[in-house]
């Protein structure tokens, strides 16, 4: 029956039902042939979005789309073309430091991809980098920028797995500029043969200055976020509130780029966005909950033990499926059905937690980034009204340098665990 259910799936999927529909009704099927009490649906569903974290969600949302509306994301591509402007391949860097700056206000990758996109692949062409270049470009820094928190995805992560939102938080920092300064290396790399263009600004210290006093208010969200938690005077969830009164009083008081009769369709973006999130959870607790009654996750584990007992061999079969499947899936859904599965297995095998979650994280930004079907590189191109058939061969450095980096950060742990460590020590 199992296999039944695993075929029911994918034959919905084919079908182009919506993730969470496929869910659901996979799991109404669960619920006949295994004899479950229905009510078992409600409750299930019900305990699996009924968590304090869980209304991180709709703020961090709220937060990113006020502060993307509001003028935020020009302010911090100005400060990054500042900084890194004059090297070669600066114009092409400023995209990646830009994504690490706007990463720590938006939560979303996509929201990432679009508020980059939308302003600096105009300035791209203008400066001789091709359509497929651009595009390539800002699509593998919004993969790497998953690990840069706040992130969504890592919010529903640390439901799935237990953890702290915070621990997941400040463990993808050190990860997560690594994979971004490895696209710099490649971006200056070409640079330097003469696939990509030069430098464009000269260096000013009165030109960063400049810009720095601009992007003065939109850094004070992280810090904002980063500061309550690491001061223990919030929790994540406290600090997303705390960031949506302040991207308020900024994008609306300050520099009235938003008006009032604006917020209307913004909050209703917000919730619709917040809600499928909500249903794709929901729906993927209660199937999670029958495969574990029939004991899938054992059965995965011994079929994996049965071949081998190394822990690495388990996390390269494991991330290859949640990159694969992250593709095929669009993002959070292929984590919210494999994940539960996987990770009991990972614990056994003397994995850390922490580290096994974030590499899921990680996994899910290279697979939305894979041509031809990653979601992040469709909204890009759909920007940039590129060509999603011509990105395959151009895509290829930079998936390249994000995978090396993705099996530097899996082998070594340390770069994952040392900064969660320093703060909270013994974790």
């Amino acid at each position: 029956m199992l296999w039944i259910m695993i075929a029911l799936f994918f034959f919905l999927i084919f079908m182009n039902v919506p993730i969470a529909f496929c869910m659901a009704l996979t799991s109404l099927f669960g619920i006949i042939v295994f004899d479950i009490p229905i009510m078992m649906l409600v409750q299930q569903m019900q305990s699996g979005i009924d968590k304090f974290p869980f209304l991180a969600i709709p703020f961090f949302i709220l937060a990113g789309t006020l502060m993307e509306s509001g003028g935020i994301s020009l302010r911090l591509v100005n400060l990054a073309r500042a900084m890194v402007g004059h090297v070669k391949g600066g114009l092409g860097m400023v995209v990646v430091v830009a994504e690490i700056l706007f990463s720590g206000i938006s939560g979303s990758s996509v929201a990432d991809a679009s508020a980059i996109g939308s302003i600096m692949i105009p300035p791209l062409k203008r400066a001789g980098y091709s359509e497929q270049h651009s595009v390539s470009i800002i699509t593998a820094a919004a993969g790497a920028g998953m690990l840069i928190p706040p992130c969504l995805v890592m919010i529903v992560m640390a439901m799935l797995s237990n953890l702290s939102v915070a621990a997941l938080f400040f463990g993808g920092f050190l990860p997560g500029t690594l994979m971004c300064l490895s696209l710099c290396i490649v971006i200056y790399y070409q640079a330097s043969k003469g696939i990509l263009p030069g430098g464009e600004d000269k260096f000013s210290w009165k030109l960063i200055a400049k810009a720095a006093m601009h992007a003065i208010v939109p850094m004070m969200m992280p810090i904002i976020i980063f500061g309550g938690i690491l001061g223990g005077v919030a929790t994540a969830t406290e600090v997303a509130v705390l960031g949506v009164l302040y991207a308020v009083i900024v994008s609306i008081f300050l520099y009235k780029e938003i008006k009032i009769s604006d917020l209307p369709k913004i909050f209703t973006e917000t919730v619709l966005i917040t809600g499928s999130v909500m249903l794709m959870t929901g729906a993927s607790v209660f199937l999670s909950w029958i495969l574990a009654t029939q004991h899938v996750p054992e059965l995965v584990g011994g079929l994996i033990t049965s071949f081998t007992d190394s822990p690495y061999v388990f996390l390269l079969i494991t991330m290859l499926v949640f990159i694969v499947t992250t593709a095929l899936l669009d993002g959070l859904p292929a984590l919210l059905i494999f994940f539960p599965i996987f990770y009991p297995v990972a614990l056994e095998m003397g994995l850390h937690p922490l580290q096994y979650t974030l590499l899921a994280v990680a996994a899910n930004g290279i697979g939305l980034i894979l041509p031809p079907i990653g979601v992040l590189l469709i909204v890009t191109c759909g920007i940039a009204r590129a060509n999603l058939g011509s990105m395959f061969l151009p895509m290829m450095p930079y998936i390249g340098i994000l995978i090396i980096s993705f099996l530097l950060i899996m082998f070594v742990p340390w770069i994952i665990l040392v900064v969660p460590r320093v703060i909270w020590p013994g974790i």
